[in-house]
């Protein structure tokens, strides 16, 4: 159900990269266009602008192709990440409190029954 239901989530987001793309693109010709006094000036500004803003959406669209690839995957993967997160949190927590427990044990004589442990 989960594919089904997600299996137009790689067209719709990347039409909506395509889109911000060209009106980002669109903007930036035409402040530079503003701006711009001197003609090969522009010229080189907006071949410098393009070829950055080209290599922004290759590094958009691979992300998406990443995030696509995720989801391709059983969804089971991420309550496995959430459980695992869980586990270690709680197996630090027992950590601390047997390292408090111990340097506790250290800190009190116990009528000398504890010199072995302090050595």
């Amino acid at each position: 159900m989960f594919h089904v239901q997600s299996s137009r989530w790689y067209e719709i987001a990347d039409s909506h990269l395509e889109a911000l793309h060209e009106k980002i693109s669109a903007f930036v010709k035409a402040v530079l266009r503003h701006i711009g006094k001197d003609e090969q000036v522009l010229v080189e500004l907006l071949e410098i602008t393009d070829v950055s803003l080209q290599s922004s959406k290759k590094a958009a669209k691979d992300e998406l192709q990443n995030i696509l690839e995720d989801e391709k995957q059983q969804p089971i993967t991420y309550n496995h990440y959430y459980t695992d997160n869980v586990q270690n949190s709680c197996q630090e927590v027992t950590k601390k409190l047997i390292r408090k427990a111990m340097d506790e044990t250290k800190a009190h004589d116990w009528n000398g029954g504890n010199e072995v442990l302090c050595r």
